[in-house]
């Protein structure tokens, strides 16, 4: 399109796991635009425009441009790099110059060229590989996240069977728990009081009647992992800063060095005193005292590793479902997800079962959605 000043522009669009188990547990493709040709003379307007573009996608323009032109001649060029496009351009000028007026009609057809899939191929890569936002640590810090990552690769470490739970991800499936409702204690009796568990008698509370008085304490038969045993005036994600504080404090008193630093043999007997009480302070509560019992702390590491390693992908850990192909849980295959001809039935009266391969909560939703069972 010529403008009152007589210059043309031009558009287009465009050590082993059974060790630890025994002890207790384009583009867009940037345009770059420099200068089209267009030539204007007396009575006759030529446009004429080359561009060389990149992408994948075809498009055709079609445009009608009606300029006046009062002047002298004016040449510009313009280079295109970007997507591979056809333009077709129809113009209109009416050019007025002393004694002379014409109208002419010219047609401008361009087609661009693909050059650079590499470089596609290259950028698209590289978005893959950021592209995981699983990967994004939302509470946990991350020297907390050493911690807890070399205590998962004690608990399950790779080894021939496969990869471990440091590789599966628990860091992740733990960040979000520890993130969500989980963390701030959501559908967890909170309303103290708050005595550990084996705590000698006579002990005294306070209640909405009154005050009662229990001659022998608490109960101290409470089995590991019972969720009676969480009596603590704190959030769990609290209950996870300090006991990995308490942690490291002990591994650097006790074997040298901060936990994730230890030796395999060492970690193992780290994560073993805890499981037998054996440190004597350990965590810290909001007054700042010993507050955390070493063992409880050690049963919760313990079963959100486990959780995180053999739960569904979508909470973040068992990545590539390997906890799931490690014990040979199918997940949400029913038996004919890859074609393996089983009903539930037959796995279910079969006298030797058969291994499927696992099946995700995603996978099994858009398999349901490919069928028109759910709406895209």
């Amino acid at each position: 399109m010529a403008d009152s000043s007589g210059s043309t522009t031009s558009s287009g669009s465009s050590p082993d796991r059974r060790n630890f188990l025994k002890i207790g547990a384009g583009v867009v493709g940037g345009l770059v635009i420099g200068a089209g040709v267009g030539y204007l003379a007396k009575g006759s307007s030529t446009t004429t425009t080359t561009e060389n573009m990149t992408e994948t996608s075809t498009s055709t323009e079609n445009m009608t441009e009606t300029s006046t032109v009062t002047g002298p001649t004016t040449t510009s060029t313009a280079t295109v790099t970007g997507p591979t496009t056809t333009d077709t351009v129809t113009s209109t000028s009416v050019s007025t110059l002393p004694g002379t007026t014409s109208t002419e009609t010219s047609t401008v057809t361009s087609t661009a060229t693909t050059s650079n899939t590499s470089q596609i191929a290259a950028q698209q890569a590289e978005l893959m590989a950021y592209s995981g936002v699983a990967d994004a640590l939302t509470t946990i810090q991350v020297n907390e996240a050493n911690v807890i990552n070399a205590a998962a690769n004690v608990i399950i470490p790779a080894d021939s069977n496969g990869p471990g739970a440091a590789q599966a991800g628990v860091i992740y499936f733990i960040d979000r728990q520890l993130w969500g409702e989980y963390g701030q204690n959501g559908r967890i009796y909170s309303p103290g009081p708050f005595i550990q568990v084996g705590t000698p008698g006579p002990l005294t509370v306070n209640s909405p009647v009154g005050p009662i008085t229990y001659s022998s304490g608490t109960q101290a038969g409470i089995a590991w992992g019972a969720p009676q045993r969480y009596e603590y005036g704190i959030t769990m994600r609290n209950f996870w800063r300090f006991g990995i504080l308490s942690l490291q404090a002990y591994a650097n008193t006790a074997y040298g060095g901060n936990f994730e630093t230890l030796s395999a043999a060492n970690q193992v007997a780290c994560l073993g005193d805890l499981f037998n009480n054996k440190p004597t302070t350990f965590g810290n509560d909001v007054s700042g005292g010993a507050g955390i019992s070493p063992v409880d702390f050690a049963n919760e590491l313990f079963y959100m590793v486990w959780c995180g390693f053999l739960m569904d992908p979508m909470y973040g850990g068992n990545r590539g479902m390997v906890g799931w192909k490690l014990t040979a849980s199918p997940g949400l295959n029913s038996g004919n997800f890859y074609g393996e001809g089983e009903t539930p039935v037959q796995r279910a009266t079969a006298t030797t079962p058969t291994i499927l391969g696992p099946v995700s909560n995603a996978q099994f939703q858009q398999s349901l959605k490919i069928s028109g069972v759910l709406s895209p």
